[in-house]
């Protein structure tokens, strides 16, 4: 999502982070007790067009959610963009406060779902473009491993890195 909004629009300031980096970074800079550290993390997710966060269903303490519930407000009234993955629905959320899960569903829910063959395919081609051009990987052997690990984009890398691994 990154790569085609700078595509698009190249100036863009966008953050991606996990949850769990920015709940790290909140507690670092409320252990510190020092304003300009609380200041510059505010400032890190505010001043930004996009701000990408993965695997929200992991933020689980209250205080990151305060403190996000008021950046998501903050960045959705200056008309900047927010995009949050999980790997359930919003509605399902566990431990997450009422308030941010109906903010999440008053947005766009897309549901990704495993890549067929073709794509998986394809994605393992373009892993393998900029890597080490010594090591050939044969197509029948691309084959396989996008007919055995589509379900899994990670596990589709994780074998192509393995492969390569042991390539050399």
């Amino acid at each position: 999502i990154a790569h085609f909004i700078l595509k698009n629009t190249p100036d863009a300031k966008i953050l991606y982070v996990t949850s769990e980096t920015f709940t790290n970074e909140l507690i670092d800079a409320i252990r510190n007790k020092n304003n300009t550290t609380t200041t510059e993390f505010r400032e890190k997710y505010r001043n930004n067009d996009v701000l990408l966060i993965d695997d929200i269903q992991r933020m689980k303490q209250s205080a990151s959610q305060e403190i996000f519930f008021n950046l998501y407000n903050k960045l959705i009234s200056a008309n900047k963009q927010i995009i949050i993955t999980s790997d359930i629905h919003p509605s399902e959320l566990k431990g997450i406060e009422n308030r941010l899960i109906s903010r999440f569903l008053s947005g766009l829910k897309v549901r990704v779902a495993s890549p067929e063959f073709e794509t998986a395919k394809a994605i393992l081609k373009k892993k393998i473009e900029g890597r080490d051009e010594t090591v050939m990987i044969e197509d029948e052997v691309l084959d396989f491993i996008a007919t055995k690990f589509s379900s899994d984009v990670r596990k589709l890398e994780g074998s192509l890195n393995e492969l390569f691994f042991k390539a050399i």
